[in-house]
């Protein structure tokens, strides 16, 4: 089984139809939480094909594989179209995963006007980085470049533009923060009580944040994709990115000191698996 790059995930190889749909999994999320990792942790289990599918850029992509036409005068009609073609097209082991930003919440309204399917078992996991000066370190280094994958392909538009300044990192520190307000104004509103998983936890032990999964699905683990899974996650690190992280942290850690206590506010200070 070879380590999936994030353009894979939206490939048709992957174009399958295991009904009836009985489970979603839902990764609420920020970038630079190692969420694609997440993301073949549930591929590797059958529990779905985890993406972005409420990234403007992955939904048009595939409407134009699906054949589901954009007329701007029925946007609407045709983004319900495509919920309707994710739940045909993307279901596995009757699971249907996905990564959620917050700012696509948006996108996922107009994709599904009803709402999340309140006749199935629906599974959120709150990912959170947990340290600002990683994640903010991380997120500048990969916009400034591009490169957002451990393979370094460089996608086909210009995803942030950050650059190693000042106002960059600023932008960077407020955004996260604002990121996590919104996931934490969603969770109350709804009174859902997510998974909470640290990406520290997620990287160095990786089998408890799995385990937590199977349990709320109430699933059995496949011990030998885990570990086949957690292999390749350890031996495929990311691009050379050290260098870029070391010159935000260096050059810019007292700008992303000052908004520590935002970020802990938002965070409500959350205990995490």
């Amino acid at each position: 089984m070879t380590r999936l790059d994030i353009p894979d995930l939206a490939g048709p190889q992957y174009d399958r139809a295991d009904l009836p749909l009985t489970a979603g999994i839902y990764i609420c999320t920020t970038p630079r939480t190692a969420s694609f990792t997440l993301c073949r942790y549930l591929v590797a289990q059958g529990w779905g094909v985890p993406t972005e599918y409420y990234m403007a850029f992955t939904a048009h992509y595939l409407m134009w594989r699906w054949q589901i036409a954009m007329r701007a005068a029925d946007e609407d009609a045709a983004y319900a179209a495509y919920g309707r073609a994710l739940m045909q097209y993307r279901v596995v082991n009757g699971i249907f995963a996905s990564k959620l930003m917050a700012e696509q919440l948006p996108l996922f309204r107009q994709v599904h006007p009803g709402g999340f399917d309140g006749g199935i078992r629906n599974i959120f996991v709150h990912l959170r980085r947990g340290d600002l000066a990683a994640q903010v370190a991380s997120l500048v280094t990969a916009a400034a470049s591009n490169r957002w994958s451990f393979s370094d392909v460089e996608p086909p538009y210009l995803v942030m533009d950050l650059r190693f300044d000042r106002e960059s990192v600023d932008w960077a520190c407020r955004y996260v923060v604002e990121c996590e307000r919104l996931w934490s104004r969603f969770f109350r509103e709804r009174e859902i009580t997510p998974l909470r998983v640290r990406t520290r936890t997620l990287v160095e032990d990786p089998r408890t944040v799995v385990d937590a999964i199977a349990e709320r699905l109430a699933l059995p683990v496949d011990e030998d994709a885990l570990a086949v899974t957690i292999d390749q996650e350890r031996n495929g690190e990311y691009g050379s990115t050290r260098a870029g992280k070391e010159r935000v942290l260096r050059e810019f850690g007292a700008v992303i000191e000052t908004h520590q206590p935002a970020y802990a506010a938002a965070s409500g200070n959350e205990v995490a698996a």
